[in-house]
Parts: C-alpha cells; sequence; structure tokens
C-alpha cells in the first residue's frame, strides 16, 4: 500500500470513527431511552425542503419568470399546468375546456398568481384530507397522467420557476405517499393488537 492510499485510508477511518480528544468525557448512552422515530425525522427534513423550495420562488428573478407565464396567450407543457392546479385542488371547471381534461390556459391562468403560492404554502402533507377530493385531484392521477409527461431538463429550458414547482411537486408526492403508507402500517399495527 502506498503512502497517499495510507493517508487516505486514515483520513476515511478518521472520518467514520473521529478520534476521541484528550481529557474529553465519554458520552453515556441509555440503550433502554426511546430511538426518535425516522418517519418524524424524514418528515421534519422534506417540511424544510418543501420551504426552501417556495422561498426561492418568492425571489424577485423567480417571481417575475413566475408572473410571465400570465402574459403568454399559450403555453407549453399543459399536462404540468394542470397537475399543479389539480393537486392543489383547484375544479377542473375552472381551468380546462367544459366537459374535457384540456387545458384552456385563458381560463387557467386567472389563477395563476400570488393565490397559488400561498395554497402551496399552506398544503399539509400530513393526516388525512379534511374534505373528500375528486378522482382527477388524487395523488395517483397526478402522478401517472400529468407529471410523467414532462421533464425537469425540459421544464428548465421553459421556465425556470415552473420547475422549482415540479420538484416542490415531487417532493410533496413524495412525502405526501409516505405519510399514507406511515399512518395505515400504524392503524394495521393498532388493529392487530386488539
Amino acid at each position: 500500500m502506498g503512502e497517499k492510499e495510507e493517508k487516505g485510508a486514515t483520513l476515511v477511518e478518521n472520518f467514520l470513527n473521529p478520534p476521541k480528544e484528550e481529557g474529553a468525557e465519554e458520552e453515556w448512552v441509555d440503550p433502554d431511552a426511546p430511538q426518535p422515530d425516522p418517519f418524524l425525522r424524514q418528515t421534519e427534513v422534506a417540511k424544510i425542503k418543501l420551504q426552501y423550495l417556495l422561498d426561492q420562488l418568492k425571489d424577485d428573478a423567480y417571481k417575475v419568470r413566475f408572473e410571465n407565464l400570465v402574459g403568454r396567450k399559450v403555453v407549453k407543457l399543459q399536462p404540468l399546468f394542470k397537475a399543479i392546479f389539480y393537486f392543489l385542488e383547484y375544479d377542473k371547471e375552472k381551468i380546462c375546456v367544459e366537459q374535457s381534461q384540456l387545458l384552456f390556459w385563458k381560463k387557467a391562468k386567472d389563477y395563476w398568481n400570488e393565490d397559488l403560492l400561498k395554497k402551496m404554502h399552506d398544503y399539509v402533507f400530513q393526516g388525512p384530507k379534511e374534505k373528500s377530493i375528486k378522482s382527477y385531484q388524487k395523488i395517483n392521477f397526478v402522478e401517472t397522467q400529468c407529471l410523467r409527461a414532462v421533464d425537469l431538463e425540459t421544464i428548465n429550458g421553459y421556465n425556470y420557476s415552473l420547475s422549482l414547482i415540479y420538484r416542490w411537486m415531487l417532493l410533496a408526492i413524495e412525502t405526501r405517499k409516505k405519510d399514507i403508507i406511515h399512518r395505515l402500517a400504524a392503524s394495521k399495527v393498532k388493529r392487530e393488537e386488539r
């Protein structure tokens, strides 16, 4: 083993198992103490990431790009716009051509404003929904029918603020699904305990 390899191995070992400082007391860990729930930690991390993406949208450069979409007569990536509106529980009658799933941007752009960002900020991914939602507003529909039709590179090329919203939606959907699975598992355990 060469000198560089030994030095690299030592650095990795020191990183994984840092050497104890002289005179430092060893921390005592109670083996019977309850361990923190990894799900709760993941949830807190997701909240921070979601908030970070929303804070980026408040930056002036991104806000201008967000607002510029309203001035367009036609928009590309219509499945993404539908996904955003459906995920935030807008009725399809407000954003689509009557009796269809086709996005009608002339109607939908009226809702592309600060209220949309406020709905994103107020979105709660934990716990059951307070009111019933329509079938086209469900996560699986939004994910399979709308979001899979686009990719991040295409969105970045079109409008960067839109790509921030796309990333926010992907994270929110993933976190919401994990919450649903966690709640189902917890209720199953409770049922089995009875």
